[in-house]
Parts: C-alpha cells; structure tokens; sequence
C-alpha cells in the first residue's frame, strides 16, 4: 500500500476508506470528498483541511496506552501528525510519528481477519494558531492501532510528556472525546486481533 504518486496515493485512502466498518454516512461522504482533492495531504490545505494519521499503542494487557501531551492543543492524546510527502504508506506515516513522539519502534498492528488495519477514523477542528499563521481547520484523522512489549518508553524521544496510561483512568485526564471513542472501538476489538495472532 505504497504511494508514489498522487494518483497511488488518493486509491489507497479511498481503499482504506471504502474499509471503514463504523462511519457515519456524513463523515464517509466527507472523507470521500477530501480523498479526491490532490494535495489532501498538505499541511497548508485548510479548507476544508487535510488528512493527517496517529496511533494508538497498547500494550499487550490491553490496560496500559501511551499518550503524549499535546504542545499546542495542551491535551493528553495518541501520538500522531501530519503526512510527509516522503512517507511511503499510511501505516508508515503513522509508524515514523509514534517513533518520534515515543520512541517506540517494535510494534504489532491489530489487523481484522482479512489480515485488513483496524482503521478508525475522526474529524475533528484544530483551533487557529497565530504563532504559525494558521486558520482554523480540519483534521481528517486516519488511526490504527498497535501492541507493544514494552513497558517503559526509551529516553531518546521527540516529546518528553510521554507515559503509559491506564485506560481505566482515561476518564479522569485531559483528553478529548474522539479519544475515548476510538479505544472503545479497538477494546472492542481486541480479541480478534489476539486470535489471529
């Protein structure tokens, strides 16, 4: 699921959108919409906005995730950011921003029984940001999930407000509801990525 160009590259959102199991039909149509429009990936694109990919890392209890506290938007959330030109697939987008946010680099993707991601997505607006010049916008978040054998998150790693969290404490921290919404889903779904593996 390589892209190369901008054509490759809008086929494979679109296959992973037409993969999508839990979407409303206003958000399928939306992100339909995005996908066709070629620079979807550019961080200058703010209307309607852009994709953009994270991670969601558990380990492998399921009790534990890892969150970073976010610089700007000053809230506990799954590593993750904006696509690079050079990233040659989605899943490795999402891969590069979770080792340069946590430093974590030996993952396992959770994966339904067509061996497909366990994609979830959100939409979800990110305030105006005067430092940068930047409007208000969109984020058209792709997310997948992973497990990880680790414990403890290495030293060398682009944020240092990284941590394990416990999901039963999700409730009591500074985080979003999309958030919460997206654990559900991968909770939900866990078992079937542990008896495929």
């Amino acid at each position: 699921m390589k892209f190369e160009d901008h054509t490759q590259k809008n086929d494979t959102l679109a296959e992973i959108i037409s993969q999508y199991h839990h979407r409303s039909s206003k958000n399928k149509q939306a992100l339909e919409q995005l996908a066709a429009i070629p620079s979807n990936i550019s961080r200058s694109l703010f209307t309607p906005g852009h994709f953009t990919a994270s991670g969601f890392v558990f380990d492998t209890t399921f009790e534990h995730m890892v969150l970073i506290e976010h610089p700007f938007l000053k809230m506990w959330l799954q590593p993750g950011g904006h696509i690079e030109e050079g990233d040659q697939s989605i899943e490795a987008a999402i891969r590069r921003e979770i080792f340069e946010e946590t430093g974590l680099g030996q993952l396992s993707m959770l994966r339904d029984q067509n061996q497909r991601p366990l994609v979830h997505f959100d939409i979800h607006e990110i305030p105006e940001n005067p430092k940068k010049n930047e409007p208000a916008h969109l984020h058209f978040d792709i997310r997948c999930a992973f497990t990880t054998q680790a414990t403890e998150l290495p030293a060398n790693r682009e944020i240092s407000a990284a941590a394990f969290i416990r999901i039963d404490q999700l409730s009591h921290i500074n985080t979003d509801e999309s958030v919460r919404k997206s654990v559900a889903y991968y909770l939900k779904n866990k078992q079937l990525h542990l008896s495929l593996e």
